[in-house]
């Protein structure tokens, strides 16, 4: 089987963090799911790097196959292109 590399534009979202939970090292926080609605969505997650509360980033959320994981914010550049793989 031929594994096909693809790139996609992912979709950065300011994030804002309400609360760090020191025990597991996630974060709960807002983020506006699109723009032109400004629908305000709230989880909790883990992150690529040490977050600050109160503090707002550019970042996206990796979600995971499993049910019981949390999602990965993942801070970063915006606008910036990641190769895939898509079997």
């Amino acid at each position: 089987m031929l594994a096909k590399q693809t790139n996609f534009s992912l979709q950065y979202k300011r994030c804002k963090v309400f609360v760090r939970n020191h025990t597991d090292k996630s974060y709960f926080v807002a983020y506006s799911q699109d723009n032109q609605n400004q629908t305000v969505e709230y989880c909790w997650c883990r992150a690529n790097q040490v977050l600050k509360l109160g503090s707002e980033v550019y970042a996206y959320l990796c979600h995971t196959e499993h049910h019981d994981s949390l999602p990965t914010l993942i801070v970063g550049e915006c606008k910036s292109i990641i190769p895939s793989v898509k079997i």
